[in-house]
């Protein structure tokens, strides 16, 4: 394996994998119209580091290569009701901020799943009003009926859906792999550190090559 280069640093080395297709899953997460296009927004320094990952066609690879493959995919988009009734005036900082913005409200393009990246056919999509996908939704029981063991994580920020989702499915028992390349943060820093520091103890972090390679091989 070769060590990858971002922003003309070599700093992460992506795994090898050997998956199993009947028994995974492709996750897209939160992957929405405003983070990933919007000019101004709350999230706008996602769209950046976004950009610069290329992350848009990485996850455009990555998802077209699972649906080739037979991997199920499922798609996670983040949506309130108006008025914010799920977090009340006094909330943790970062739905605070939500309401304060007025993010995430259903009807908006913050809760629109990015044209490129779009559900097809019958792909189950999880809507959430937390940062863990698991958390008061059907996802689990939607896995676990097909069988599913390892769960491919994709989406921004790096820092929130991707590490609650890799957290919270090794705590279920799944095999988290998360797709560097298919995930962007508020900076690079933000990213880098959770992809060389914590996200290795919560699941195996490769990158979209490796896993196209992995499916191709069945």
């Amino acid at each position: 394996m070769g060590d990858e280069k971002t922003g003309g640093k070599s700093w992460f080395t992506p795994a090898d994998l050997n998956i199993k297709i009947d028994e995974t899953a492709y996750l897209s997460m939160d992957l929405s119209a405003s983070a990933l296009k919007g000019k101004r927004s709350k999230v706008s320094t996602l769209g950046e580091h976004a950009r610069d990952q290329n992350l848009l066609a990485n996850c455009q690879r990555a998802l077209e290569a699972s649906r080739s493959a037979g991997a199920y995919v499922v798609h996670v988009r983040v949506a309130l009701r108006p008025g914010y009734p799920e977090y009340g005036k006094e909330c943790a900082p970062l739905w605070q901020r939500v309401r304060e913005t007025e993010a995430y409200m259903e009807g908006t393009t913050g809760t629109q799943i990015c044209e490129e990246v779009a559900p097809r056919g019958d792909e189950p999509i999880i809507t959430k009003n937390t940062v863990d996908p698991f958390v008061y939704s059907d996802l689990d029981k939607i896995l676990r009926v097909r069988g599913i063991k390892y769960i491919v994580l994709t989406g921004i920020a790096t820092s929130n859906v991707v590490e609650g989702t890799a957290r919270a499915g090794s705590d279920r028992g799944y095999v988290p792999i998360v797709l560097e390349d298919c995930a962007a943060d508020y900076n690079e820093e933000m990213h880098r550190f959770q992809i060389t520091k914590l996200l290795p103890m919560h699941s195996i972090v490769s990158n979209s090559t490796k896993y196209i390679e992995a499916l191709r091989r069945g």
